[in-house]
């Protein structure tokens, strides 16, 4: 298994798609929440267990499909 923390190459609070790269994973969703941003758009931000200080906004076609899968 991939050590997580060797794959961050960035300082951002958020996950980005480099980051995961073509690895598959596996995740437990620990918190989702709304978040405001700066431009006014508001956005689900899930945030994991296995992946300390680093969060994954949603955008409307993400958030659906875990909605449509957990309920929501």
């Amino acid at each position: 298994m991939v050590d997580i923390s060797t794959i961050y190459k960035n300082n951002s609070e958020y996950l980005k798609a480099e980051d995961i790269g073509s690895e598959m994973w596996t995740v437990t969703i620990y918190s989702a929440e709304v978040k405001s941003w700066d431009n006014g758009d508001r956005k689900v931000v899930l945030e994991f267990n296995e992946l300390e200080n680093k969060a994954m906004p949603l955008n409307l076609t993400n958030s659906r499909a875990i909605a449509d899968i957990y309920g929501g």
